[in-house]
């Protein structure tokens, strides 16, 4: 995934974009919270938005004053993704990862134990279970047994998942180790 990005979906705008001398700033004892909160705030600045950011009790992001505009942000070690629509949404950006098929149990529910669980498609349900967290504000109970990914279009990049009986459908791009997964 080419870093400092802008991926036009069908109900708004993701900004991907890399930290500069992210590592050495850490190195040098810079807060990673620090780091990752002043660049949001920019970022947003530069897309126009100058009113505050502020968080709901959820933890979901918010531009005080604009109840037309939704934000889901994400970051992982120092690329960060900013999703601006005019609609709840979701997103998750994550590095791959080793260990998420050691762990599986903490996210895997039985139905999904049934596909064929590679790391990459881990990265996909952990993503994809994220993304939809968040588009939900939070508000699911037990996102391992609540939320079930059915299908997976490697090819396509669609992710499909089952909540409260419903079917609804995510996106994903994978691309140098780089895992992005959204509501669209």
């Amino acid at each position: 995934m080419e870093q400092n990005q802008i991926i036009k979906t069908s109900i708004g705008e993701i900004h991907i974009w890399q930290v500069e001398k992210y590592s050495a700033r850490i190195a040098a004892g810079e807060k990673k919270r620090s780091i990752e909160r002043s660049q949001i705030l920019s970022k947003l600045v530069e897309l126009g938005f100058e009113e505050s950011l502020n968080h709901k009790s959820t933890g979901q992001p918010f531009i005080q004053g604009r109840d037309d505009i939704f934000l889901s942000i994400s970051h992982s070690n120092g690329i960060i993704a900013i999703y601006c629509a005019n609609c709840p949404i979701g997103i998750d950006i994550e590095h791959k990862r080793n260990s998420l098929f050691q762990g599986r149990s903490y996210f895997v529910n039985e139905r999904e134990e049934k596909l064929d669980l590679t790391e990459e498609l881990l990265q996909i349900i952990w993503g994809a279970k994220e993304a939809f967290y968040k588009k939900l504000e939070g508000q699911i109970v037990d996102l391992k047994n609540d939320v079930t990914i059915c299908f997976v279009d490697m090819e396509e990049g669609i992710v499909q998942l089952e909540y409260d009986f419903k079917q609804v459908q995510l996106r994903f791009r994978v691309t140098e180790g780089l895992y992005l997964v959204y509501s669209d």
